[in-house]
Protein backbone atom coordinates (compact mmCIF):
# COMPACT_ATOMS: atom_id res chain seq x y z
CA UNK A 1 0.00 0.00 0.00
CA UNK A 2 2.83 2.34 1.21
CA UNK A 3 4.44 1.64 -2.88
CA UNK A 4 0.73 2.47 -4.34
CA UNK A 5 0.92 5.65 -2.33
CA UNK A 6 4.58 6.89 -3.03
CA UNK A 7 3.95 6.33 -7.15
CA UNK A 8 0.75 7.68 -7.14
CA UNK A 9 2.10 11.15 -5.07
CA UNK A 10 5.05 11.06 -7.60
CA UNK A 11 3.00 11.26 -10.69
CA UNK A 12 0.46 13.85 -9.09
CA UNK A 13 3.21 15.94 -8.45
CA UNK A 14 5.65 15.89 -11.78
CA UNK A 15 1.86 16.26 -13.38
CA UNK A 16 0.81 19.22 -11.37
CA UNK A 17 4.21 20.85 -12.04
CA UNK A 18 4.00 20.53 -15.40
CA UNK A 19 0.14 21.67 -16.08
CA UNK A 20 0.90 24.43 -13.83
CA UNK A 21 3.23 26.12 -16.12
CA UNK A 22 1.77 25.07 -19.05
CA UNK A 23 -1.34 26.66 -17.38
CA UNK A 24 0.43 30.00 -15.99
CA UNK A 25 2.02 30.99 -18.99
CA UNK A 26 -1.15 30.47 -21.50
CA UNK A 27 -3.02 32.47 -19.11
CA UNK A 28 -0.48 35.28 -18.73
CA UNK A 29 0.19 35.49 -22.91
CA UNK A 30 -3.81 34.32 -23.35
CA UNK A 31 -2.96 32.19 -25.72
CA UNK A 32 -5.96 29.70 -24.68
CA UNK A 33 -10.07 29.06 -25.38
CA UNK A 34 -12.19 30.69 -23.12
CA UNK A 35 -13.50 27.89 -21.75
CA UNK A 36 -11.59 24.51 -20.52
CA UNK A 37 -13.80 21.74 -19.06
CA UNK A 38 -11.02 19.39 -17.53
CA UNK A 39 -11.97 15.51 -16.91
CA UNK A 40 -14.67 13.47 -17.80
CA UNK A 41 -18.77 13.55 -17.57
CA UNK A 42 -20.91 16.18 -19.16
CA UNK A 43 -21.50 18.31 -16.05
CA UNK A 44 -18.68 20.39 -14.45
CA UNK A 45 -18.96 20.05 -10.47
CA UNK A 46 -17.18 23.64 -10.18
CA UNK A 47 -15.41 26.01 -11.83
CA UNK A 48 -13.11 28.89 -11.57
CA UNK A 49 -12.07 32.05 -13.43
CA UNK A 50 -8.67 33.25 -13.74
CA UNK A 51 -8.72 36.55 -15.95
CA UNK A 52 -10.50 35.63 -19.42
CA UNK A 53 -10.43 32.09 -18.81
CA UNK A 54 -13.34 29.87 -17.36
CA UNK A 55 -11.97 26.54 -16.19
CA UNK A 56 -15.10 23.66 -15.68
CA UNK A 57 -13.95 21.13 -13.17
CA UNK A 58 -15.20 17.60 -13.59
CA UNK A 59 -14.16 14.36 -12.86
CA UNK A 60 -9.79 15.24 -13.36
CA UNK A 61 -7.61 12.91 -12.88
CA UNK A 62 -4.25 14.24 -13.06
CA UNK A 63 -2.08 11.21 -14.79
CA UNK A 64 -0.62 10.80 -17.82
CA UNK A 65 -2.81 9.77 -20.82
CA UNK A 66 -5.95 10.40 -18.14
CA UNK A 67 -6.15 13.86 -17.56
CA UNK A 68 -8.83 14.67 -20.54
CA UNK A 69 -8.93 18.69 -21.35
CA UNK A 70 -12.16 20.39 -23.96
CA UNK A 71 -12.97 22.90 -25.00
CA UNK A 72 -16.49 23.58 -23.40
CA UNK A 73 -19.16 26.31 -25.29
CA UNK A 74 -22.82 26.06 -24.36
CA UNK A 75 -22.41 23.73 -22.13
CA UNK A 76 -20.90 21.31 -24.89
CA UNK A 77 -17.61 19.90 -24.49
CA UNK A 78 -15.79 19.86 -27.84
CA UNK A 79 -11.91 19.52 -28.69
CA UNK A 80 -9.31 21.73 -27.29
CA UNK A 81 -7.82 24.15 -29.47
CA UNK A 82 -3.77 23.71 -29.92
CA UNK A 83 -1.67 26.55 -28.98
CA UNK A 84 -0.28 26.37 -32.77
CA UNK A 85 -4.13 27.13 -33.61
CA UNK A 86 -4.40 30.65 -31.85
CA UNK A 87 -2.81 32.33 -35.46
CA UNK A 88 -3.95 35.92 -33.86
CA UNK A 89 -1.09 35.51 -31.47
CA UNK A 90 2.50 35.64 -32.03
CA UNK A 91 4.77 32.96 -33.21
CA UNK A 92 7.07 33.35 -30.17
CA UNK A 93 3.79 33.59 -27.73
CA UNK A 94 2.38 30.39 -29.31
CA UNK A 95 6.01 28.82 -29.14
CA UNK A 96 6.37 29.47 -25.38
CA UNK A 97 2.98 27.72 -24.41
CA UNK A 98 3.73 24.49 -26.31
CA UNK A 99 7.14 24.39 -24.24
CA UNK A 100 5.97 26.02 -21.36
CA UNK A 101 5.73 22.82 -19.40
CA UNK A 102 8.51 21.36 -20.42
CA UNK A 103 10.78 24.62 -19.48
CA UNK A 104 8.82 24.86 -16.30
CA UNK A 105 9.95 20.84 -15.46
CA UNK A 106 13.52 21.43 -16.25
CA UNK A 107 13.66 24.97 -13.89
CA UNK A 108 11.69 22.50 -11.06
CA UNK A 109 14.17 19.77 -11.26
CA UNK A 110 17.02 22.18 -11.32
CA UNK A 111 15.08 23.99 -8.16
CA UNK A 112 14.97 21.09 -6.14
CA UNK A 113 18.11 19.49 -6.85
CA UNK A 114 19.85 22.98 -6.09
CA UNK A 115 17.66 23.29 -2.54
CA UNK A 116 18.26 19.30 -1.55
CA UNK A 117 22.02 19.61 -2.16
CA UNK A 118 22.39 22.80 -0.05
CA UNK A 119 20.61 21.72 2.74
CA UNK A 120 22.18 18.04 3.17
CA UNK A 121 25.22 18.06 5.60
CA UNK A 122 27.05 15.40 3.95
CA UNK A 123 28.50 12.73 6.26
CA UNK A 124 30.48 10.42 3.74
CA UNK A 125 33.31 8.18 3.42
CA UNK A 126 36.11 9.85 1.52
CA UNK A 127 37.98 7.91 -1.12
CA UNK A 128 41.37 8.16 0.98
CA UNK A 129 39.24 6.50 4.12
CA UNK A 130 37.68 3.98 1.52
CA UNK A 131 40.72 2.77 -0.07
CA UNK A 132 42.36 2.03 3.27
CA UNK A 133 40.61 -1.37 3.54
CA UNK A 134 38.93 -1.47 0.56
CA UNK A 135 35.54 -3.06 -0.97
CA UNK A 136 33.16 -5.84 0.85
CA UNK A 137 31.21 -6.77 -2.75
CA UNK A 138 27.39 -8.49 -2.61
CA UNK A 139 26.86 -11.32 -5.25
CA UNK A 140 26.04 -9.29 -7.83
CA UNK A 141 29.08 -7.14 -7.68
CA UNK A 142 31.36 -10.31 -7.78
CA UNK A 143 29.73 -11.58 -10.70
CA UNK A 144 30.73 -8.38 -12.36
CA UNK A 145 34.04 -9.35 -10.84
CA UNK A 146 34.96 -7.51 -7.74
CA UNK A 147 36.80 -8.99 -5.43
CA UNK A 148 36.99 -8.04 -1.10
CA UNK A 149 39.85 -5.84 -0.59
CA UNK A 150 39.68 -4.06 -4.29
CA UNK A 151 40.66 -0.61 -4.48
CA UNK A 152 38.84 1.43 -6.56
CA UNK A 153 40.69 4.27 -8.19
CA UNK A 154 38.39 5.90 -10.60
CA UNK A 155 35.09 5.67 -12.20
CA UNK A 156 34.04 6.34 -15.66
CA UNK A 157 37.68 7.54 -15.85
CA UNK A 158 37.23 10.46 -13.10
CA UNK A 159 38.27 10.69 -10.02
CA UNK A 160 35.90 10.62 -7.23
CA UNK A 161 35.74 11.97 -3.54
CA UNK A 162 33.62 9.66 -1.50
CA UNK A 163 32.01 6.17 -1.40
CA UNK A 164 28.49 7.70 -2.12
CA UNK A 165 29.69 8.70 -5.80
CA UNK A 166 30.42 5.12 -6.59
CA UNK A 167 26.88 4.08 -6.55
CA UNK A 168 24.97 7.30 -7.55
CA UNK A 169 21.72 6.66 -9.34
CA UNK A 170 23.79 8.53 -12.75
CA UNK A 171 26.05 5.91 -12.20
CA UNK A 172 23.91 2.92 -11.45
CA UNK A 173 21.88 3.73 -14.61
CA UNK A 174 24.49 4.58 -17.18
CA UNK A 175 24.98 1.28 -19.17
CA UNK A 176 28.56 2.32 -20.30
CA UNK A 177 29.22 2.75 -16.27
CA UNK A 178 32.72 1.18 -15.66
CA UNK A 179 35.08 1.34 -12.77
CA UNK A 180 39.21 1.32 -12.33
CA UNK A 181 40.48 -0.65 -9.34
CA UNK A 182 43.81 -1.46 -8.05
CA UNK A 183 44.02 -4.82 -7.22
CA UNK A 184 47.43 -6.20 -5.26
CA UNK A 185 49.67 -4.36 -8.06
CA UNK A 186 47.46 -4.75 -11.05
CA UNK A 187 45.06 -2.26 -12.48
CA UNK A 188 41.62 -3.42 -13.74
CA UNK A 189 38.86 -2.09 -15.52
CA UNK A 190 35.45 -3.50 -14.77
CA UNK A 191 32.24 -2.99 -16.24
CA UNK A 192 28.75 -2.93 -14.35
CA UNK A 193 26.85 -5.76 -15.59
CA UNK A 194 24.18 -6.50 -12.73
CA UNK A 195 20.71 -6.29 -12.83
CA UNK A 196 19.44 -3.85 -11.18
CA UNK A 197 15.75 -5.28 -10.67
CA UNK A 198 17.31 -8.22 -9.24
CA UNK A 199 19.37 -6.00 -6.45
CA UNK A 200 16.31 -3.80 -5.05
CA UNK A 201 14.19 -7.05 -4.85
CA UNK A 202 16.86 -9.10 -3.10
CA UNK A 203 20.09 -7.00 -1.77
CA UNK A 204 20.57 -4.65 0.70
CA UNK A 205 24.22 -3.25 -0.68
CA UNK A 206 26.02 -3.45 -4.12
CA UNK A 207 29.11 -3.06 -2.46
CA UNK A 208 30.37 -1.60 1.01
CA UNK A 209 33.71 -0.43 2.60
CA UNK A 210 35.60 -3.49 3.94
CA UNK A 211 36.10 -1.44 7.26
CA UNK A 212 36.34 -3.95 10.69
CA UNK A 213 33.81 -3.54 13.14
CA UNK A 214 34.20 -3.04 16.61
CA UNK A 215 31.36 -4.37 19.62
CA UNK A 216 30.23 -1.32 21.15
CA UNK A 217 27.55 -4.05 22.90
CA UNK A 218 26.13 -7.19 24.39
CA UNK A 219 22.69 -8.77 24.18
CA UNK A 220 22.66 -11.18 27.72
CA UNK A 221 21.76 -13.97 27.43
CA UNK A 222 22.66 -14.48 23.40
CA UNK A 223 25.77 -16.51 22.54
CA UNK A 224 28.12 -13.48 22.16
CA UNK A 225 28.44 -12.79 26.05
CA UNK A 226 28.02 -16.14 27.11
CA UNK A 227 30.86 -17.04 25.11
CA UNK A 228 32.95 -14.47 27.12
CA UNK A 229 33.06 -11.64 24.24
CA UNK A 230 33.71 -7.95 25.33
CA UNK A 231 32.96 -4.15 24.30
CA UNK A 232 35.67 -3.35 22.06
CA UNK A 233 36.43 -6.88 20.84
CA UNK A 234 36.62 -6.85 16.63
CA UNK A 235 35.98 -10.16 15.05
CA UNK A 236 38.33 -10.87 12.75
CA UNK A 237 37.80 -14.81 12.02
CA UNK A 238 34.76 -17.10 12.03
CA UNK A 239 36.37 -20.70 12.42
CA UNK A 240 38.87 -20.75 9.02
CA UNK A 241 37.47 -17.77 7.56
CA UNK A 242 39.34 -14.05 7.42
CA UNK A 243 36.20 -11.54 8.05
CA UNK A 244 36.71 -7.79 8.39
CA UNK A 245 33.28 -5.75 7.20
CA UNK A 246 30.21 -6.13 8.88
CA UNK A 247 27.76 -7.39 6.53
CA UNK A 248 31.04 -9.72 5.97
CA UNK A 249 30.27 -11.53 9.85
CA UNK A 250 26.58 -11.50 8.59
CA UNK A 251 26.99 -13.72 6.05
CA UNK A 252 29.40 -15.75 7.40
CA UNK A 253 27.49 -16.53 10.81
CA UNK A 254 24.44 -16.93 8.54
CA UNK A 255 26.13 -19.88 6.95
CA UNK A 256 27.31 -21.44 10.20
CA UNK A 257 23.07 -21.10 11.41
CA UNK A 258 22.77 -23.49 14.11
CA UNK A 259 26.48 -24.80 14.45
CA UNK A 260 29.11 -24.22 16.87
CA UNK A 261 31.99 -22.57 15.82
CA UNK A 262 35.38 -21.10 16.54
CA UNK A 263 35.57 -17.14 16.71
CA UNK A 264 38.81 -15.16 16.78
CA UNK A 265 38.77 -11.69 18.03
CA UNK A 266 41.09 -8.67 18.57
CA UNK A 267 41.60 -7.75 21.76
CA UNK A 268 43.67 -4.37 22.10
CA UNK A 269 46.57 -6.07 21.04
CA UNK A 270 45.84 -9.51 21.55
CA UNK A 271 44.07 -12.14 19.17
CA UNK A 272 41.39 -14.62 21.37
CA UNK A 273 39.88 -17.56 20.53
CA UNK A 274 36.19 -18.13 21.72
CA UNK A 275 33.51 -21.13 20.94
CA UNK A 276 30.24 -20.38 20.64
CA UNK A 277 26.76 -21.66 19.20
CA UNK A 278 25.18 -19.43 16.19
CA UNK A 279 21.31 -18.86 16.67
CA UNK A 280 19.03 -20.82 14.14
CA UNK A 281 18.39 -17.24 12.78
CA UNK A 282 22.43 -16.41 12.32
CA UNK A 283 22.92 -14.29 15.43
CA UNK A 284 25.14 -13.94 18.26
CA UNK A 285 23.89 -11.36 19.96
CA UNK A 286 25.90 -7.76 19.59
CA UNK A 287 26.04 -4.60 18.58
CA UNK A 288 28.72 -3.11 16.63
CA UNK A 289 29.70 0.29 14.72
CA UNK A 290 32.01 0.99 12.12
CA UNK A 291 35.92 1.88 12.89
CA UNK A 292 35.49 3.71 9.37
CA UNK A 293 35.86 8.03 9.97
CA UNK A 294 33.26 9.64 8.43
CA UNK A 295 34.00 13.28 6.94
CA UNK A 296 31.29 15.96 7.01
CA UNK A 297 30.71 18.76 4.44
CA UNK A 298 27.67 21.18 3.68
CA UNK A 299 28.02 23.02 0.22
CA UNK A 300 27.89 26.49 -0.02
CA UNK A 301 24.91 28.40 -2.45
CA UNK A 302 27.05 28.80 -5.96
CA UNK A 303 28.00 25.09 -5.23
CA UNK A 304 24.42 23.79 -4.88
CA UNK A 305 23.29 26.02 -7.40
CA UNK A 306 25.62 24.14 -9.95
CA UNK A 307 25.16 20.80 -8.97
CA UNK A 308 21.34 21.59 -9.16
CA UNK A 309 21.84 22.71 -12.72
CA UNK A 310 24.18 19.64 -13.77
CA UNK A 311 21.87 16.89 -12.58
CA UNK A 312 18.90 17.10 -14.95
CA UNK A 313 21.42 17.51 -18.34
CA UNK A 314 23.34 14.76 -16.52
CA UNK A 315 20.25 12.54 -16.81
CA UNK A 316 19.11 13.85 -19.89
CA UNK A 317 22.33 12.59 -21.00
CA UNK A 318 22.50 9.09 -19.76
CA UNK A 319 18.78 8.55 -21.24
CA UNK A 320 19.94 9.98 -24.95
CA UNK A 321 22.99 7.85 -24.62
CA UNK A 322 19.78 4.79 -23.55
CA UNK A 323 18.08 5.99 -26.85
CA UNK A 324 20.60 5.60 -28.93
CA UNK A 325 21.78 1.96 -28.17
CA UNK A 326 17.72 1.44 -28.86
CA UNK A 327 17.91 2.87 -31.75
CA UNK A 328 20.97 1.20 -32.70
CA UNK A 329 19.35 -1.99 -31.83
CA UNK A 330 21.92 -2.27 -28.71
CA UNK A 331 19.19 -2.25 -25.98
CA UNK A 332 20.90 -3.59 -22.66
CA UNK A 333 17.81 -4.66 -20.67
CA UNK A 334 19.85 -5.25 -17.52
CA UNK A 335 19.86 -1.15 -16.44
CA UNK A 336 16.18 -0.69 -15.36
CA UNK A 337 14.36 0.91 -12.79
CA UNK A 338 10.79 1.05 -12.91
CA UNK A 339 8.69 4.10 -11.63
CA UNK A 340 9.47 6.02 -8.48
CA UNK A 341 8.79 3.40 -6.39
CA UNK A 342 11.37 1.48 -8.00
CA UNK A 343 13.69 3.67 -8.16
CA UNK A 344 13.34 4.78 -4.47
CA UNK A 345 13.83 1.12 -3.31
CA UNK A 346 16.79 1.18 -5.09
CA UNK A 347 18.22 4.66 -4.01
CA UNK A 348 17.14 5.07 -0.61
CA UNK A 349 15.03 5.29 2.50
CA UNK A 350 11.39 6.40 0.71
CA UNK A 351 10.84 9.54 2.90
CA UNK A 352 10.34 12.97 1.94
CA UNK A 353 13.97 14.38 0.62
CA UNK A 354 14.23 11.17 -1.03
CA UNK A 355 10.50 11.48 -2.72
CA UNK A 356 11.53 14.77 -3.90
CA UNK A 357 14.74 13.87 -5.37
CA UNK A 358 13.39 11.04 -7.03
CA UNK A 359 10.51 13.71 -8.44
CA UNK A 360 13.44 15.89 -9.47
CA UNK A 361 14.71 13.13 -11.91
CA UNK A 362 11.47 12.35 -13.27
CA UNK A 363 10.82 15.71 -13.94
CA UNK A 364 14.21 16.10 -15.62
CA UNK A 365 13.18 13.29 -18.05
CA UNK A 366 10.29 15.03 -18.93
CA UNK A 367 11.96 17.84 -21.66
CA UNK A 368 13.57 14.62 -22.87
CA UNK A 369 10.11 12.99 -24.07
CA UNK A 370 9.27 16.38 -25.10
CA UNK A 371 12.36 17.11 -27.57
CA UNK A 372 11.28 14.03 -29.72
CA UNK A 373 8.32 13.69 -31.44
CA UNK A 374 6.19 11.39 -29.38
CA UNK A 375 2.65 11.66 -28.86
CA UNK A 376 1.43 14.47 -27.26
CA UNK A 377 4.65 15.91 -27.04
CA UNK A 378 5.65 19.63 -26.92
CA UNK A 379 7.89 18.89 -30.37
CA UNK A 380 5.15 16.95 -32.32
CA UNK A 381 2.39 19.85 -31.13
CA UNK A 382 5.45 22.87 -32.37
CA UNK A 383 5.88 20.41 -35.69
CA UNK A 384 2.23 23.09 -37.30
CA UNK A 385 3.84 26.15 -36.10
CA UNK A 386 7.48 25.52 -37.20
CA UNK A 387 5.92 24.77 -41.11
CA UNK A 388 3.50 28.24 -40.66
CA UNK A 389 6.96 29.94 -39.60
CA UNK A 390 9.36 28.34 -42.77
CA UNK A 391 6.71 28.88 -45.26
CA UNK A 392 4.02 31.15 -44.00
CA UNK A 393 1.37 28.89 -44.81
CA UNK A 394 -1.39 27.84 -41.71
CA UNK A 395 -0.92 24.45 -40.73
CA UNK A 396 -4.30 22.22 -41.32
CA UNK A 397 -5.56 20.29 -38.31
CA UNK A 398 -6.10 17.21 -40.21
CA UNK A 399 -2.52 17.08 -41.49
CA UNK A 400 -1.94 17.15 -37.62
CA UNK A 401 -3.90 14.28 -36.94
CA UNK A 402 -1.44 12.40 -39.61
CA UNK A 403 2.09 13.71 -38.13
CA UNK A 404 0.40 12.78 -34.43
CA UNK A 405 -0.27 9.07 -35.75
CA UNK A 406 3.15 9.03 -36.96
CA UNK A 407 4.33 9.59 -33.27
CA UNK A 408 2.47 6.66 -32.33
CA UNK A 409 3.88 4.57 -34.95
CA UNK A 410 7.58 5.87 -33.65
CA UNK A 411 6.48 4.42 -30.34
CA UNK A 412 5.31 1.29 -31.77
CA UNK A 413 8.43 1.12 -33.32
CA UNK A 414 10.13 1.90 -30.02
CA UNK A 415 8.78 -1.05 -28.51
CA UNK A 416 8.52 -3.30 -31.23
CA UNK A 417 12.44 -3.41 -31.46
CA UNK A 418 12.66 -3.26 -27.48
CA UNK A 419 10.65 -6.86 -27.90
CA UNK A 420 12.34 -8.40 -30.67
CA UNK A 421 16.04 -6.93 -28.69
CA UNK A 422 15.01 -9.59 -26.07
CA UNK A 423 13.43 -12.13 -27.71
CA UNK A 424 16.83 -12.12 -29.74
CA UNK A 425 19.09 -11.91 -27.09
CA UNK A 426 17.54 -15.39 -25.18
CA UNK A 427 18.84 -17.70 -28.30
Amino acid sequence: MEQVYYSLLGFLFINFVYLFFKFLIAIILGVHDEQIFLGYGHHEAFKIRIKKLTIYFGLFIPLPWLAKFYSYKNETKGRITFEWEFFEKSKVFRMLVIFAGTIGSLLTSILIFTILSYQELDQYISKEELNKFGIFPSEFAESSGFKKGDLILKVNGEDYDRFEDLLSPLTLLNDSSYYEILREKDTLILQSSWDLDKIAENASFIFAPNAPYEIMGLVDGMPAAKSGMKEGDIITKIDSINVSSQQEIKNVFALYSGDTVEVQVKRDKEFLLTTLKVSEDGMIGYYSVSLIEYSLYQKNIPEAFIEGVSSPFKIIGINLKALAQLLGAEVATNKKANGPVRIANLFGDRNTAQFFRISALLLALIPLWDLFPFPKSAALKSMPLIYEIAFERRFKYESFIKIRRVGWFIIVTLFAVTIINDIVSLF
